[in-house]
């Protein structure tokens, strides 16, 4: 990696770190200033649209919500790298980390209820949706079927049938949504399916490389897993509830804007053969 490589290097992991810090730098503050930067719904505030979600009032969350930060975006992070799709990676997290806290606080304001929001879960949701992206472009850019970019759908459709699933326990007419989303993504995979049957090899040999198909393994399993982590059957404890609907619109939001997003430069740029 040349000089110039390496600046970029760590310019990127000090922007990454920056929601860390922020969550780590407002834990220690004494609660009622804490509650000052939450969002309370009926008296709501630009400030605290944004702040209220770096605010934890207990280590179990800010903790929970530290972890699942660092390895969801250090994964996605580190295959938008190797596929060398870093720039749309850049957009898209500072889309995330700018628009998702005022959209989210948006949608607590609008439904109008006497409760106080704080927590990064939400916009943690939205890079679940960063790492949906970017792994379908990874698994793309792998295969050595040529997939259009239309294909980076198929993961959101995948999590929004178990979302649907896995939510029915609580809301029965989810059953919809994950019959629906689950026919979409069926259909998807019945035409790769077809698609991957008339090549003898399937991958490409950058894949063979060291870790980088671990690497995509690891992304597929967070991705799926995030039904489960995002909408749990408890609803949290000592009074708190877990806000079901701003993860739903964290992980849609960015998804969607995502997909829509064209390549910054206009191309797809194939990963180097060596």
């Amino acid at each position: 990696m040349d000089g110039s490589g390496a600046a970029e290097t760590r310019a990127d992991i000090a922007l990454l770190a920056l929601p860390a810090v922020a969550m780590l730098a407002v834990y220690p503050l004494p609660e009622p200033v804490k509650r000052s930067f939450a969002l309370t719904y009926t008296d709501p505030t630009l400030v605290t649209a944004f702040t209220a979600h770096y605010v934890h009032l207990g280590a179990e969350h800010l903790i929970a919500n530290l972890i699942a930060y660092l390895l969801v975006v250090g994964v996605a992070y580190q295959l938008a790298r190797i596929q060398r799709s870093l720039p749309q990676f850049r957009v898209l997290f500072v889309a995330t980390l700018v628009a998702v806290p005022f959209a989210l606080s948006g949608l607590n304001v609008a439904l109008v209820r006497p409760r106080v929001g704080f927590g990064f879960s939400g916009v943690l949701a939205g890079f679940f949706g960063v790492l949906s992206l970017t792994l379908s472009g990874y698994v793309r850019r792998a295969l050595r079927v040529d997939l259009a970019r239309g294909w980076d759908s198929l993961p959101y459709f995948a999590d929004l049938s178990l979302i649907g699933l896995v939510l029915v326990w609580r809301a029965p007419g989810t059953w919809v949504v994950a019959v629906a989303a689950g026919v979409v993504t069926a259909a998807y995979a019945g035409r790769l399916y077809t698609n991957l049957r008339r090549t003898e090899s399937l991958w490409h040999d950058w894949v063979s490389r060291p870790g980088y198909a671990e690497l995509g393994v690891l992304g597929g399993a967070l991705v799926l897993a995030f039904p489960l982590l995002a909408f749990p059957p408890s609803t949290g404890g000592d009074g708190s509830v877990v806000n079901f609907y701003a993860h739903f619109l964290g992980f849609s939001l960015t998804a969607i804007a995502g997909y829509l997003l064209p390549p910054i430069d206009g191309v797809e740029t194939p990963v180097p053969a060596a």
